[in-house]
């Protein structure tokens, strides 16, 4: 999982103010509007579960 992530934030810069874009960049992550209740852990079992209809932590990627 960390290999995983770490090569998307590698390849993708960041947008919007304050974001930081390199030269050889494939494209941008845009967070999607997220709240409190999308990244709380609303139980823990083997894997801990986000709340039921949240849909989590979304990107956009962009070009």
């Amino acid at each position: 999982m960390y290999l995983c992530l770490s090569t998307i934030f590698l390849r993708f810069g960041s947008g919007g103010e304050g974001g930081v874009r390199m030269q050889d960049d494939e494209g941008v992550l845009e967070l999607f509007p997220i709240g409190p209740r999308d990244v709380e852990i609303e139980a823990d079992g083997f894997i801990p579960l986000a709340a039921e209809g949240s849909q989590g932590v979304r990107f956009l990627v962009k070009s």
